[in-house]
């Protein structure tokens, strides 16, 4: 095999890229790729093998530009979504949580060592709370407040124009989670601690020091998933446990566009909760492991993320794999936050992805 052209050769990379030599080459008797530009997308095929005069061909675009990628996708099968690296990113960080407040576009994303980063129309800016403590949750009201819950009793609460922390807890441990409704918030943490903020912060004294990893808070009812995956409900003032979809514990559970309650049991088959009934929609997204988080999406879609940057989305009643380009290796994706045009995902080694125009 010869490495070297003939003295009267050239490379065909030297080549004018719509030359008869470049075409000759990357599209010979074969159907044409092509995009309406490389930025753009929208893969099609070209059976005369010639793109029209408005197109590109897919051998003018570099790897990781959008007709690229689509076309990668078709090949490998995949959903091809646009995500972006942001390069707000903290190297080796651990990100561990991102909400997006669908009036204004203001996004927080929080992790390790008192990491806050906040974005909006654009631009990234990094914000010191004073803490050095691991962040574990962010959730805000939409045009309204926000709330940030972590280690070491970290409470603190956006007002609008600044983040201060919160010294007027009855109680101080590892904080959990943080979610809410337009009249409360509620916070969840180590050893059972829940507390409810109204006008004041109210202990609602769980009957077990159960060790809470997630909540749903909504018009009626607080629901808390344990460490063990068993699922609780606090109201009406009481406390009871609720009953498995599938017998099986649960991995995760979350809201969707309608506040309708969405588990995952630990197989990742997918339940929803509707007149104290539970109907299962999904079976388990076709990711190879580490399932770290899931969100649900305004169009009824969900989102699932989990190790080595892998991304499914559920739409249309069926999974499909997602595929974008990073330049950076991901380690492990830890959340995923969905609004109406955008999704976020966050992770390690100091991961933000943004994807736009869904």
């Amino acid at each position: 095999m010869r490495c070297d052209c003939l003295a009267d050769e050239r490379p065909v990379t030297s080549c004018e890229s719509r030359s008869p030599c470049a075409l000759a080459y990357f599209v010979a008797d074969q159907p044409a790729r092509c995009c309406v530009a490389c930025s753009g997308g929208g893969v099609a095929t070209r059976g005369e093998g010639q793109c029209l005069a408005n197109e590109v061909y897919l051998h003018e675009c570099v790897p990781g530009s959008r007709c690229a990628e689509e076309h990668r996708a078709l090949i490998l099968g995949t959903l091809h979504v646009p995500f972006e690296l942001e390069a707000a990113g903290l190297a080796g960080a651990i990100l561990a949580a991102v909400w997006q407040d669908s009036a204004s576009g203001q996004t927080w994303v929080v992790g390790s060592h008192g990491q806050l980063l906040g974005y909006r129309d654009g631009n990234w800016s990094a914000y010191d709370l004073q803490t050095k403590a691991n962040l574990i949750a962010v959730w805000g009201r939409v045009g309204g407040d926000g709330w940030i819950v972590g280690e070491d009793g970290a409470v603190f609460q956006y007002d609008g124009t600044r983040w201060r922390a919160r010294a007027d807890l009855p109680r101080r441990v590892a904080w959990r989670g943080v979610a809410g409704d337009a009249d409360r918030v509620v916070i969840i943490g180590a050893d059972g601690a829940v507390l409810a903020l109204t006008d004041r912060w109210t202990d609602l004294q769980a009957p077990e020091a159960h060790q809470w990893v997630d909540l749903v808070v909504d018009r009626s009812t607080v629901w808390l998933l344990d460490q063990q995956g068993a699922l609780h409900a606090f109201a009406q003032g009481g406390w009871r446990d609720v009953e498995l979809p599938s017998g099986l514990p649960l991995r995760a559970i979350w809201q969707d566009a309608q506040q309708r309650l969405l588990v995952a049991d630990a197989d990742n088959r997918l339940y929803r909760r509707e007149q104290e009934r539970w109907t299962q929609f999904a079976s388990p997204p076709p990711l190879r492991a580490g399932i770290a988080d899931y969100a649900s999406a305004a169009d009824d879609g969900v989102w699932a993320v989990g190790r080595s940057g892998q991304i499914a989305r559920f739409i249309h009643g069926g999974w499909r794999l997602v595929s974008y380009f990073s330049a950076s290796p991901i380690e492990q994706l830890y959340a995923v936050f969905a609004a109406k045009q955008m999704v976020w995902a966050v992770g390690q080694p100091g991961v933000i992805l943004r994807a736009v125009s869904l």
